[in-house]
């Protein structure tokens, strides 16, 4: 077994991650049900949260001059099932649209 598969057994083991066999491939997923998985994902968050990501991603576009997140991340309500909304505006023009 590679190092990865140990981690990945040894988090399954803990309970913190999930997994199901398709074929002859193991998929890994959260844990939701784990005690501690709303902690660990606080603190990912905190450490790469959404803002993080919306600027990785918009790093490279050279027109966008703002950016901003709004609804239930930027409320901090967010769950599961919430997607992330994001505005930008253009530095082509006046309007301001979704990312």
């Amino acid at each position: 077994m590679s190092g990865a598969q140990n981690e990945l057994v040894k988090l399954e083991d803990e309970s913190i991650l999930k997994s199901v066999v398709r074929g002859k491939q193991r998929f890994y997923s959260v844990n939701r049900e784990d005690p501690s998985n709303q902690d660990m994902r606080s603190l990912i968050f905190k450490k790469y949260g959404v803002p993080h990501l919306i600027r990785q991603a918009l790093a490279d576009i050279s027109h966008i001059r703002t950016a901003f997140i709004y609804g239930s991340f930027a409320k901090g309500e967010q769950d599961y099932s919430s997607d992330i909304d994001c505005a930008s505006s253009s530095l082509r023009g006046r309007s301001i649209t979704s990312c």
